[in-house]
């Protein structure tokens, strides 16, 4: 008679719970810290091999997740919203990682964020690296950053992590007190493995009436026509570089388009002014 393996594999670890999940359509402002719930970590399970036959690590909890479209959402300043971090493996099989995915920051369809300047909206960390921070999906979303008026180091909220748009007519808003913005971390391809924001068809520059945006660098894939400066000023190029903006820009009435002069910047499609 065969004697037994006594293999027991380990059992799997708990996924995390969610932070918060908001199921209406209305105007929420985020005034405290969400952080989605960690993975449980994976049983170590019984095995006459190294390996130990162990479970996988639980998946972290969404930190913010929208069930309706339509929502507006404000994250106020010094507040975090975070995906909670997977789950450790007891250990790895071989090569294989049986840790846990992080979680996604925030997720919904067809909203609008806003967020304060010393704001932070962040993925989970697990298996795979750092997870997406923002998730905007179907479409006809628009994600706000409200600037504090630095123009040399960091203007906008932290963001951990990329932030995605599905579908189309999604808009990047940059707004407050305006501040500095690097052109390629923008792009319209949602696959861009090079911008952080992606997937946004436009963009809305509209500081307070007497701020201004300086943005310089090359701005990613977009169609014609996806600027427009609604309030106060946008500058095309900085001390740093110039500006390639890729598409048209209209500049609507009492809104003004500067050029730093040291610097070449361009346009690629048609301008209103």
């Amino acid at each position: 008679m065969a004697n037994g393996t006594n293999y027991g594999a380990g059992g799997g670890g708990g996924a995390g719970g969610y932070g918060a999940v908001f199921t209406g359509s209305g105007s929420y402002t985020i005034q405290y810290d969400i952080i989605g719930g960690a993975g449980g970590k994976g049983g170590s399970g019984s095995s006459k091999t190294s390996d130990n036959n162990p479970g996988h690590g639980g998946d972290g909890g969404y930190g913010l997740l929208l069930t309706q479209s339509g929502a507006a959402i404000t994250v106020n300043d010094g507040v975090t919203v975070m995906g909670g971090k997977g789950g450790a493996a007891d250990r790895h099989s071989g090569n294989v990682d049986n840790s846990g995915a992080g979680a996604l920051g925030i997720s919904g369809t067809s909203f609008t964020l806003t967020l304060a300047p010393t704001a932070t909206v962040a993925g989970g960390s697990g298996l795979g690296g750092i997870a997406h921070a923002i998730h905007f999906d179907g479409g006809n979303s628009t994600l706000e950053l409200k600037g504090n008026g630095l123009t040399k180091v960091n203007s906008y909220a932290t963001i951990g992590g990329l932030v995605i748009a599905f579908g189309t007519s999604n808009t990047f808003k940059i707004s407050g007190l305006g501040g500095y913005f690097d052109l390629t971390k923008v792009d319209g391809d949602k696959n861009s493995t090079l911008a952080t924001f992606g997937g946004f068809d436009k963009i809305e520059v509209a500081p307070d009436a007497s701020s201004t945006w300086i943005v310089d660098g090359a701005q990613g894939t977009f169609g014609t026509g996806n600027w427009k400066v609604t309030q106060g000023t946008l500058q095309l190029g900085s001390w740093l570089d110039s500006a390639t903006l890729n598409g048209g820009v209209d500049v609507l009435a009492g809104s003004t388009l500067a050029v730093f002069a040291a610097k070449t910047s361009t346009v690629s499609g048609a301008m209103s002014i």
